[in-house]
């Protein structure tokens, strides 16, 4: 893998921690509405991160 695809991937993975922190100030919140947009933004970005990790979609 490319150095910028690790790059990419550890940003996303980043960017992921932050949603499911915020997720959790959510449900504290009992605001079940924010804690969807977020959970839905991390899942969207974890897939991202599998896509650059794994282009070919090859089960590992």
């Amino acid at each position: 893998m490319s150095p910028t695809a690790q790059t990419i991937a550890r940003q996303a993975l980043a960017m992921t921690r932050t949603d499911l922190d915020s997720i959790e100030r959510a449900l504290d919140r009992e605001d079940e509405a924010t804690a969807l947009d977020f959970l839905a933004v991390a899942v969207a970005q974890l897939r991202a991160a599998a896509r650059i990790l794994n282009p070919t979609g090859a089960m590992l």
